[in-house]
């Protein structure tokens, strides 16, 4: 019974449902990762519970005993078929069977049982809790507009008129009166003549 109990957890972990042939199915009811509020999110939950009804064999547990344990498809069949019976034998004589972390079976009565299921992670989910996330955008007060004088605003406009007629002027000027770079050059180099060499007496 303790294989059978394995190898439903081992393919619980990559398979929503796992049936075992005569007794019922495994199935995982999986919530995907939800907001709960405005900024607290929880991750995925999973939930095992138990279907009497599905009890054909799909042949997913056979091929997982056939694959760990390398035996034949009849030894496999046969070896759930001997779990299964233990399982039954035990709910009729002792009332219950611990399934481990599967959870456990309980009769109710001569006919019935009951499937009580435990917490069920998936490995994926292991580790995983609930986020809670602080907002990032704060408001800032708004700036304070100051006001200009109306006598300030006055000179300020005054100012700027003056500089820009000046800036014209300097600029006409410029293009009545080109300065040839040959007369800079005559002027400079006259300049230099004069101004660098001192006169000497005669002797």
């Amino acid at each position: 019974m303790n294989q059978l109990i394995s190898h439903i957890e081992y393919l619980l972990h990559t398979h929503n449902c796992v049936i075992v042939p005569s007794l019922g199915g495994f199935v995982v009811n999986t919530a995907p990762a939800h907001r709960n509020g405005l900024s607290v999110f929880n991750p995925p939950e999973c939930e095992l519970v138990f279907n009497r009804e599905l009890s054909h064999n799909d042949g997913l547990l056979v091929e997982s005993y056939m694959r760990i344990d390398g035996i034949s498809f009849e030894n496999a069949t046969q070896k759930i078929n001997d779990s299964v019976r233990q399982i039954k034998n035990q709910l009729r004589s002792e009332k219950s069977v611990d399934l481990g972390d599967l959870g456990s079976f309980r009769m109710v009565d001569d006919q019935r049982f009951v499937y009580q299921s435990k917490n069920f992670v998936r490995p994926e989910h292991f580790g995983l809790s609930s986020a809670s996330l602080k907002p990032v955008i704060q408001l800032q007060p708004a700036a304070q507009l100051v006001e200009i004088p109306e006598s300030s605003k006055k000179s300020i406009v005054r100012k700027a008129a003056i500089g820009a007629a000046a800036a014209a002027v300097i600029a006409a000027i410029m293009l009545l009166f080109p300065i040839q770079d040959s007369t800079l050059r005559h002027q400079t180099a006259q300049f230099f003549s004069l101004g660098s060499v001192p006169s000497v007496a005669a002797g």
